[in-house]
């Protein structure tokens, strides 16, 4: 395996672990966490999610209204997640 393999298999896994990252706008810096501002927002769109489906969760910056990454445990969470807008999309 030469160098240029090695490499190749580390953009494969970063592709992979990227298609189970969230990005998430809109969620308000208060006193709760932003997980617990998510865990509400996702009850609300009847999203079933565990805590232990989430890797890691932070927001981007500092700013009052930065968005917050969300790193999921598999890319089918995500897909929920996408599906569930879609169905709400037009209903508010």
């Amino acid at each position: 395996m030469d160098v240029d393999d090695m490499e190749d298999g580390l953009n494969e896994l970063e592709q992979i672990e990227k298609k189970s990252n969230l990005l998430v706008v809109g969620i308000p810096k208060q006193n709760e966490e932003a997980r617990e501002s998510l865990r509400k927002v996702f009850t609300a769109m009847k999203v079933t999610m565990q805590d232990e489906d989430i890797k890691e969760i932070y927001r981007i910056n500092s700013k009052e209204d930065a968005p917050v990454m969300l790193k999921l445990e598999t890319h089918e969470i995500r897909s929920t997640i996408f599906k569930k807008i879609k169905e709400l999309k037009g209903k508010y």
